[in-house]
């Protein structure tokens, strides 16, 4: 339905659960929004985006 949120489950390599994420940014390509989320206190970035 419109407006209606879902859910989104991710786990780590070693299958447990992520509760936590931090957002990293935002960056535009071809004409795409990408939203950047990584594990909390991560080191990765927007830096760390490759488009091929």
């Amino acid at each position: 339905m419109p407006g209606e949120v879902g859910n989104l489950d991710i786990q780590n390599t070693a299958g447990h659960a992520v509760t936590t994420l931090e957002f990293d940014g935002q960056v535009d390509h071809g004409e795409v929004d990408y939203y950047v989320y990584s594990t909390l206190g991560s080191a990765a970035g927007t830096g760390d985006l490759l488009f091929a």
